[in-house]
């Protein structure tokens, strides 16, 4: 571990550096395996239908992080502007992406509601078989709460329940 001074940053920890990269991206291949089926490959296969549990130990993760980092502040984060601080600050690494997605993901439905409507076809938007996308959930998900159980069907990108979670544990660090 590097050293640090007292009005520095907490010391970046190299060897979390693989972990913090490698379960981010077998969660992303787990997803593809689901929705795409697995590949026949029974290494892959054996990693890919496992990759949920990269969910737990990633939270794990991230909560060994933040204590590591405010750990030496803990103070401050019980005063309002401390607490605030806190959440701005992981307000600014979720937020902007998640913000980004959800908003090509709604170009891309009305790009292609009108591109079906004067196609004369059904967008695959608005098959039986996809996730719902309305208003009501698009709202939730800018105020990052679709993950908290606010909604019994899927909705937009699903997979963004993980930054609604991290920020509901963000309020309640």
């Amino acid at each position: 571990m590097e050293t640090r001074d007292r009005q520095s940053k907490p010391a970046t920890i190299a060897a979390l550096a693989g972990a913090r990269a490698l379960p981010p991206l077998l969660i992303v291949l787990y997803h593809y395996s689901e929705g795409h089926h697995y590949s026949g490959v029974r290494l892959l296969d054996l990693i890919a239908t496992r990759g949920y549990l990269w969910v737990e130990f990633f939270f794990a993760l991230s909560g060994f992080i933040l204590t590591h980092v405010y750990a030496a502040r803990v103070q401050a984060l019980w005063t309002a502007r401390g607490y605030s601080g806190f959440l701005k600050a992981r307000l600014l690494r979720l937020y902007p992406l998640h913000l980004f997605l959800l908003l090509l993901l709604l170009g891309l439905v009305i790009g292609t509601r009108i591109a079906a409507h004067f196609g004369g076809y059904l967008s695959i938007y608005d098959r039986a078989y996809h996730p719902m996308m309305d208003l009501k959930s698009f709202t939730l998900r800018v105020f990052l709460v679709q993950g908290w159980n606010t909604l019994s069907y899927l909705t937009w990108n699903g997979v963004a329940w993980l930054v609604s979670v991290e920020f509901a544990l963000c309020l309640i660090f």
